[in-house]
């Protein structure tokens, strides 16, 4: 019971109050109502309901899951019998009759959808007395009450009778139009403003404001609200005579209704809104003010409509007595300024060519700069072509706006236009003139700002036109009264020698007067021209155009100022006339120039004009204009063409956010020199937009502030002219290699030269025992010596292409496979050796010994690069060359011979030189650096070639290219068994002109058992068979001075044929020698020389 009790005791403190609704409220039992005990209501409920008993209109709370009903006293009349039986009854119950009608309504609000309003909606009511129903007529809103945690807690239902006016309204038509204007504008106000209350607990000086409320002040829902927030979010201006109202309303002795309008200052948004509010004083028994509660409206739409037909209601007073466009203008944008609130407004002249605004006079805010002067329209963006085309512009953020972005925001921002609108005013397809509207600070422009804007721009040109017309019209009436009057005077001198056309035309269409000057512009005499109308002398297609002005002229008093058509000249032509005519008393006064020039020039120009936007827009090569910040401005579609972008990718862009960035710095110079006057001309590259460099040549020249350049694509001469680089250096490098491997063959050769005595001399101490142990170690060591300056040798003739070659076909599979041993020993446990040969690979043509060596060399370079062991990888396929190979082969078939490492790589610089003799990389005494050079030559000399591939750090691979054999392994082979004691017949003729090599030589023929005869040159040795010598072998050098070997070769070969002839050389120059002689390779041993003459079949076994 004490539950029970409590509830009781909370009802009654809730709804304490006269009223006879309150006394129901507090006997009710809450707690069997579906909004149970009043002691769980929330905050926002309990406060609504508090404030509505106060409230003079019908007003009611649906609440709870099934809309609860809690009303107040007022709302009884729309009950009619069902009170007192409704209070706390869901919704379905109470209003029965119409429910599926109203539930739809109740559950959009409380979905959070906007809140509802029906205007004179008409209810059938229960009458309280006498049974039946009437029907009555409503003002019926709905909309949310918001908890604080933002929930629903009720519907608040806001009902005003207006079953009175309605009736009144609809009996008095003759009023029902300006009544139907008013409640228009009433359903306007609260379809835009949300309807908000107010609770102030004077006791506990607590404020409560639900959500709109807060919203109409700029502040949050869950913001807690105190009266300074009410007095500090009023205007200044508005502050003192709200707060006068206020205080009346709760004063015991006034007791005044608190009816008010007041502007607001957001305190989190800074909006200005406009607030109407009512609301009364709560007092007590004593007359004590215990509370003040109302409702508020938010009537800035409204307000704002007021403000602004005001605005244009002052701007028509202000500027009807006005006669100068200056001061109409002027005056129309300080009206407007101070209506919209803006930095700057101006009504201002446009030079449509030159694009130019002329400025003579605009109001600005204080601070703010004026735009007095002339300001070239291209500097501030874009939108200039849609001035042309007549279109108002809007922008609301001069950094985000397309048309605007980039400098020219930056341009727009110093001049105090963060945002802004242009209405242009168009004649005659030409923009002539800008009303601007100018804000320094970012605007969202409402479509109330843009209308005003529209209206004020329509008003302020009509009249700033009507102004000057009248100006001219009457400068125009002054000078045509004074012609007339000195025409009166029997022509004044002007008249006669004026070379403008001058006349006054009756109102049938005939010159009355006309003045000498129609003779000498068109030919006419003054009876000529009299006697014809005079659209007589118009241009067929002027005609129409013509008589609008006529027309306007005869029929209506409007003057044609600077009205242009064609009259036809005596001998045929036609002549262009500017026409200034003014109508007066029935006739027109009228003068007219010759602009025929003008027209012809104008009309050249815009031919000289489309012809350059052809050229603009058809050209190849790029162009551009570029301010001297480097920054795009205008760009044309070949640079889409060329390199990709579309124009408004470029324009606004630094020019250096397209340059690769090593030619930026010559780029920003380039600008710069136009800049200080100059004519750069260079060439950099540009990003492509798939991200490739294009070379381009640019010519450039300054004009005004800006710079115009023309580009052209040089990327193709540019590749020529690097391939045409690179082909004339490797020419030097060849060049350089052919001169290097030349001196390297000189060298060898002599060094044959030297050791065929040494080693021939060794050898034959060696063979016949000479001297003691000692002695024959020694000679032994210095023959090995001399065997590995041999090799040294042979390795110089190898790059020199001059080694001795005996090329057969060779089996690379089992030449590689039979080394694979050899090479594991050698390069040790450290490298993994692989082995990667194609199973049908055809035999190369090379020298097996030669081969071998090569390989050998390359994986010993390979050991060296891998210091901590590594992978080497012998591969090998056929490959055929069709076209033009890097390496400079001829195509054909060969076998493709890799040896690849994975060691420490070479540099570019190291790369370049790996070929050349006596180059190294190792350390002194680790390598001769004649091991790639042997390997070189080796392959250049058999018709192939070698590749080196390396990268630091991803070690090399060496590609050996070798001509596949016409014959098969096998075909070449020959009897290699080790020669037996041989002994010769007959005499050896031995031909050298070094004494040492012929003293060696002879000394080893003479241990073969011939008799031998020495010449020291091939012209002794001729003498010598002239005089009877019959050799059984000849035996000779191959270069020496006068005549070569192998020319002694041929001569012998003609004239004793007989003579068999052995050839010995330094070194492999075959050039001359017939392939049929034999040839042995300098140094060589007794048992090699030998061997050879066994093959010649000079010597025989014993």
């Amino acid at each position: 019971m004490t539950i029970e009790r409590e509830a009781y005791a909370d009802a009654a403190g809730l709804f304490a109050g006269p009223g006879e609704v309150r006394a129901v409220a507090r006997e009710l039992n809450w707690s069997k109502t579906s909004l149970g005990s009043t002691t769980g209501w929330s905050p926002a409920l309990r406060t609504m309901v508090r404030s509505m008993f106060n409230s003079p209109f019908p007003t009611c709370l649906w609440s709870g899951p099934d809309y609860a009903l809690i009303y107040n006293d007022p709302y009884r009349r729309i009950l009619g019998a069902k009170h007192p039986a409704s209070l706390g009854q869901p919704g379905s119950v109470v209003w029965s009759e119409i429910w599926d009608e109203l539930q739809p309504q109740f559950d959009s609000v409380r979905a959070g959808g906007d809140h509802l309003y029906f205007e004179d909606a008409p209810f059938v009511l229960p009458r309280v007395e006498g049974g039946g129903t009437e029907t009555g007529w409503f003002d019926y809103s709905l909309s949310a009450l918001y908890d604080e945690d933002g929930s629903v807690a009720a519907v608040l239902n806001v009902t005003p009778e207006t079953t009175s006016r309605f009736v009144i309204q609809r009996r008095l038509t003759e009023e029902q139009s300006a009544l139907a204007a008013s409640e228009e504008r009433l359903r306007l106000a609260v379809e835009n403003a949300d309807v908000g209350f107010w609770d102030v607990d004077i006791v506990n000086d607590r404020l409560t404001w639900p959500a709109q409320t807060k919203a109409m002040f700029g502040i949050s829902p869950d913001v807690q609200v105190t009266m300074a927030d009410f007095y500090n979010g009023l205007h200044p201006d508005d502050r003192e005579e709200t707060k006068t109202a206020f205080l009346a309303s709760v004063d015991p002795e006034v007791r005044a209704l608190y009816d008010v309008e007041y502007r607001t200052i957001g305190k989190e948004d800074g909006v200005e809104r406009w607030i109407a509010a009512k609301g009364r004083g709560v007092f007590d028994a004593s007359g004590r003010c215990m509370r003040a509660t109302g409702t508020t409206l938010d009537i800035t739409a409204r307000k704002t409509a007021d403000i602004r037909r005001d605005a244009l209601a002052e701007l028509t007073r202000a500027i009807r007595d006005l006669k100068s466009p200056e001061d109409i203008a002027y005056t129309a944008a300080e009206v407007l300024s101070r209506t919209l609130s803006v930095s700057r407004v101006g009504y201002a002249a446009i030079d449509h060519d030159a694009e130019t605004l002329h400025v003579e006079r605009d109001w600005t805010a204080p601070g703010v700069e004026s735009l007095a002067g002339v300001l070239p329209l291209r500097t501030y963006g874009s939108y200039i072509e849609g001035l042309k085309r007549g279109e108002f512009t809007v922008i609301g953020d001069v950094r985000r706006d397309d048309r605007t972005v980039g400098p020219f925001a930056q341009a727009l921002e110093s001049k105090s236009a963060r945002s802004f609108v242009n209405a242009p005013v168009i004649e005659e397809d030409r923009l002539v003139a800008l009303f601007f509207v100018n804000d320094a600070e970012p605007r969202e422009w409402t479509q109330g700002d843009l209308n005003l804007v529209k209206e004020f721009a329509d008003r302020t040109r009509a009249a700033v036109a009507r102004a000057r017309g009248e100006e001219q019209l009457r400068a125009l009436n002054a000078d045509l009264e004074r012609q007339v009057t000195e025409r009166a005077l029997a022509r004044s001198r002007t008249w006669v020698v004026s070379p403008d056309l001058m006349g006054v035309i009756n109102a049938d269409g005939y010159f009355e007067q006309s003045n000498p000057a129609w003779a000498s512009v068109l030919g006419w005499s003054e009876a000529e021209v009299a006697g014809a109308v005079f659209f007589d002398f118009i241009h067929p297609d002027d005609l129409a155009k013509t008589r609008a002005a006529w027309t306007d002229a005869i029929e209506r008093g409007v003057p044609a100022l600077r009205f242009e058509n064609r009259y036809r000249h005596r001998s045929g032509g036609w002549r262009w006339l500017s026409w200034l005519a003014v109508p007066d008393q029935g006739k027109v006064y009228c003068t007219a120039r010759d602009v025929t020039a003008e027209k012809e020039q104008a009309a050249d120009l815009d031919e000289r004009t489309a012809e350059r936007d052809r050229m603009w827009e058809t050209s190849p090569d790029l162009m551009l204009v570029i301010d001297f910040e480097g920054v795009f401005r205008r760009v044309n579609p070949a640079w889409t063409a060329q390199l990709g972008y579309e124009a408004h990718e470029l324009v606004g862009r630094h020019v250096n956010d397209f340059v690769v960035p090593d030619d930026q710095g010559e780029t920003t110079a380039a600008y710069k020199l136009a800049a200080a006057g100059g004519q750069p001309t260079i060439e950099n590259r540009y990003r492509h937009k798939d991200g490739s460099t294009r070379w381009i040549s640019w010519t450039a020249a300054p004009a005004g502030e800006l710079t115009y350049a023309t580009g052209r694509d040089i990327t193709h001469e540019k590749e020529r002219e690097a391939e045409l680089k690179a082909a004339q250096e490797a020419l030097r490098q060849s060049q350089k290699m052919e001169a290097m491997g030349s001196l390297t063959g000189g060298v060898a050769h002599d060094f044959n030269n030297l050791l065929t005595p040494i080693i021939g001399s060794l050898d034959m101490l060696m063979r016949k025992g000479v001297g003691s142990e000692r002695e024959r170690r020694l000679i032994d060591g210095a023959l090995q010596s001399a065997e590995r300056a041999k090799t040294l040798v042979q390795r110089l003739l190898a790059f020199a292409r001059r080694q001795p070659l005996q090329p057969t076909a060779v089996d690379v599979t089992s030449l590689v496979r039979g080394m694979a041993g050899l090479l594991g020993s050698t390069l040790g446990p450290s490298i993994d050796v692989r082995v990667d040969i194609a199973d049908d690979l055809p035999p190369a043509k090379a020298d097996p010994n030669q081969l071998e060596m090569a390989l050998l060399n390359l994986a010993v370079d390979a050991r060296d690069a891998m210091p901590a062991g590594g992978e080497l990888t012998i591969a090998a396929q056929r490959q055929s060359i069709r076209g033009r190979h890097s390496s400079g082969v001829k195509p054909g078939h060969y076998v493709r011979l890799c040896v690849k490492d994975t060691g420490t790589g070479m540099d570019e610089a190291t790369l370049r030189r790996a070929t050349e003799p006596f180059f190294s990389t190792k350390g002194v005494g680790q390598g001769t650096g004649l091991g790639l050079s042997m390997v070189h030559g080796l392959a250049a000399q058999l018709g192939g070639s070698l590749s080196i591939d390396s990268t630091p750090g991803r070690g090399t691979t060496m590609e050996l290219l070798l001509p596949i054999s016409a014959v098969l392994v096998g075909d070449e082979e020959e009897a290699s068994a080790p020669l037996a004691s041989v002994k010769a017949r007959g005499v050896a003729l031995l031909v050298d002109d070094e004494e040492l090599v012929r003293m060696s030589t002879a000394d080893m023929l003479v241990d073969l058992g011939f008799d031998v005869t020495e010449a020291s040159s091939a012209e002794e040795a001729l003498s010598l068979l002239h005089t009877g010598l019959a050799p059984s072998v000849v035996v000779t050098d191959h270069l020496m001075p006068g005549m070569s070997g192998a020319q002694l070769a041929r001569e012998l070969k003609a004239h004793h044929a007989e003579v068999p002839v052995l050839i010995v050389s330094g070194y492999a120059e075959a050039e001359g020698i017939d392939p049929n002689v034999a040839r042995l390779t300098k140094p060589f041993r007794s048992g090699a020389l030998a061997k050879t003459l066994v093959a010649m079949s000079l010597l025989e076994a014993e």
